[in-house]
C-alpha cells in the first residue's frame, strides 16, 4: 500500500467514524430532527460533566493531605501526639472575626 492509498484509506474511514448517524455515501430522505439532535447533545454532555465531577472529587479526596484528628498522626509521622487544641467554640470565633483577627487582652475593650 502506498502512502496516497493509505492517507486516502484514513479519511475514508475517519469520516464513516464522524457521520454515525447516516452511512457513508448515502443521502437522507428526510432531515434529522432538530429536538432529537439537542436531546442526544445535551445527554452525552451532561453524561460527560457527571463523569468529569466525579472523577475531580476523586482526585481530590485522594490528593487530600489535611490531619482531622490525632487518629490520622500515626500515618504521617512516628512521633506521638503530645497535646490536642479542642476547637474553638462558635461565639469566640465571630469574637476574633469582629476584630480583624486582632487579640485584645484588655477586658471591655
Amino acid at each position: 500500500m502506498g502512502a496516497d492509498t493509505a492517507n486516502v484509506f484514513v479519511h475514508v474511514a475517519l469520516a464513516q467514524f464522524v457521520s454515525i448517524g447516516v452511512p457513508f455515501g448515502t443521502v437522507p430522505t428526510q432531515p434529522e430532527s432538530r429536538v432529537k439532535s439537542l436531546l442526544v447533545g445535551g445527554a452525552v454532555g451532561l453524561v460527560i460533566g457527571l463523569l468529569a465531577a466525579i472523577g475531580y472529587f476523586l482526585i481530590l479526596v485522594r490528593l487530600d493531605q489535611s490531619v482531622y484528628s490525632s487518629a490520622d498522626m500515626p500515618a504521617i509521622t512516628d512521633y506521638p501526639v503530645l497535646i490536642q487544641i479542642q476547637k474553638l467554640p462558635r461565639r469566640s470565633a465571630t469574637w476574633i472575626t469582629r476584630t480583624n483577627g486582632k487579640l485584645i487582652t484588655e477586658k471591655g475593650a
